[in-house]
């Protein structure tokens, strides 16, 4: 199968998904993205809205913070070179020449080398899978953390109890810690990011 063909099989929300094995880069400046979490981005740059047009509403394509922000046109060895593979929800025209997309992780991927550059990077991934061995200790604290949680939603007045359900539906840690790291990240953003709408932008 030629490469521009060829897929990666990954396990996304209880269901199997075919992902291309060549995927447009999107660079972000200012923030990372996990999977699992959705994400409002800002997307005014000329290489950011091709890849944005390569992927389409409903496509896959990486996310990639870079190294420097200030960099403005970011090569692929400017950028971390582990990334997360995400599908593209919504895509909404903005500002003059820009667009405003909402995007939900799916995996971390590490990229490889770029097939293109123009007019938008695209690169090889090689999407990383969940790692960990079950054992009854790594549930037990899995648990605890899950318990810790819906605490946390009962003494907060603006979480609705909806969230202990939602908290406690996660399928895997590594989600989990995941959604905990990307609220670590952003403590303005809304709990859990479930509405993107509230959520402050990313530019990429």
């Amino acid at each position: 199968m030629p490469e521009a063909e060829a897929t990666r099989s990954l396990e996304f929300g209880g269901e199997r998904i075919e992902v291309p094995a060549v995927l447009p880069v999107l660079p972000v400046r200012d923030a990372v993205v996990f999977p699992g979490v959705t994400n409002p981005l800002s997307i005014g740059r000329p290489k950011s809205l091709a890849a944005l047009d390569a992927a389409g509403q409903g496509g896959f394509l990486v996310v990639a913070t870079q190294r420097d922000a200030s960099v403005e046109d970011p090569s692929l060895q400017e950028l971390h070179p582990v990334a997360c593979i995400v599908r593209v929800v919504r895509i909404v025209d903005a500002r003059r020449e820009g667009k405003q997309a909402v995007v939900v992780g799916v995996a971390r991927a590490r990229m490889g080398e770029a097939v293109t550059t123009e007019p938008a990077l695209r690169v090889r991934i090689e999407p990383f899978p969940e790692t960990g061995v079950e054992s009854p200790e790594r549930t037990a604290a899995w648990r605890r953390v899950v318990d810790l949680a819906q605490k946390v939603i009962e003494v907060r007045d603006d979480l609705p109890d909806e969230w202990k359900g939602f908290v406690a539906g996660i399928p895997t840690p590594g989600l989990l810690a995941d959604l905990i790291s990307s609220r670590s990240r952003r403590k303005k953003r809304s709990p859990f990011c479930r509405k993107p709408i509230p959520c402050p932008a990313s530019f990429a």
